[in-house]
């Protein structure tokens, strides 16, 4: 079948607009995450391709994304004559939904704060390069900033369980020298200094800004299935950056006015306003 969708603007892309290799993996985990985890967790190979098509992903940069993402419970191929079925193994469905729950729920309850701070404290033992980067990116999902020497903040007391279990992963247990630490300000210096030391809030909220510009002006209900699934995709993409960035400070902590309120609410809107008719793509394409 084909389809007059205009290609939508990506993040990550080579110097001919194509999708870079890192783009074309997130983006299809964003699909497979839309689309194939609440289904029944199986996508062909074409219809991954015509959706990320409309996306401005090449077909090859498709194949090959596929390709590298084929492992044991993570993504499986299925031949059935000249068709490929991929089939999402136990690790990607879960990680999937984790991630597509954080996602979905990041910035629409607000909730009051006790004027805490959960202070992560390093130890002596020294990691390598890539373990501190990946630790640095499950940190900052969780909603921690970094402050000082080494040392990582978090407004919210309630994610402790989150940050042992990410300090665990990354070899950081308790035998290490990390320490947590309940922690409240009692002088020499603000909250403000302490924000702003760990988050760039307004560089975020730029980021807020080109998000309603790109979205506030969409109607799901004048778009085609396609067109609507291509929508959706990006959105669900574009949104799923907001929670490596943005600790969801509590109200005392943030500007006045602040834009990722505004964001959020788009975000839930758009999303439910898409979903129908690209759901309907979706599977009318799998049949």
């Amino acid at each position: 079948m084909a389809h007059s969708a205009t290609a939508a603007p990506i993040l990550g892309t080579n110097a001919d607009g194509s999708a870079s290799a890192e783009s074309a993996r997130g983006l299809l985990l964003t699909v497979l995450g839309e689309f194939a985890r609440p289904g029944d967790s199986v996508a062909w190979t074409q219809t991954l391709v015509t959706l990320l098509g409309g996306l401005g992903v090449k077909d090859k940069a498709v194949r090959q994304a596929l390709s590298r993402m084929e492992r044991p419970d993570w993504l499986e191929r299925r031949r059935q004559g000249r068709s490929v079925r991929w089939v999402l193994g136990d690790e990607l469905s879960d990680q999937l939904e984790g991630g597509g729950s954080r996602i979905y729920r990041f910035g629409q309850e607000r909730t009051e704060w006790d004027g805490s701070w959960l202070l992560i404290v390093p130890g002596g033992q020294a990691t390598d390069r890539g373990t501190e980067f990946r630790l640095a990116r499950a940190l900052r999902w969780i909603g921690c900033g970094p402050a000082h020497r080494g040392m990582w903040v978090c407004p919210w007391m309630d994610r402790q369980p989150a940050v042992i279990d990410a300090l665990n992963v990354h070899g950081l247990g308790a035998d290490t020298g990390v320490s947590l630490f309940q922690s409240r300000l009692v002088g020499h210096g603000t909250h403000t200094d302490l924000v702003s030391g760990a988050w760039d809030l307004d560089s975020l909220s730029d980021q807020y800004g080109m998000f309603l510009n790109r979205f506030e002006d969409v109607d799901g209900a004048t778009l085609g299935t396609f067109e609507a699934a291509v929508e959706l995709v990006e959105l669900v993409h574009q949104w799923r950056k907001f929670p490596l960035m943005d600790p969801e400070l509590p109200e005392e902590l943030l500007p006045a006015d602040w834009a990722g309120h505004r964001a959020a609410e788009l975000f839930a809107s758009n999303r439910s306003a898409l979903l129908p008719r690209a759901t309907q793509w979706w599977v009318e394409a799998e049949a």
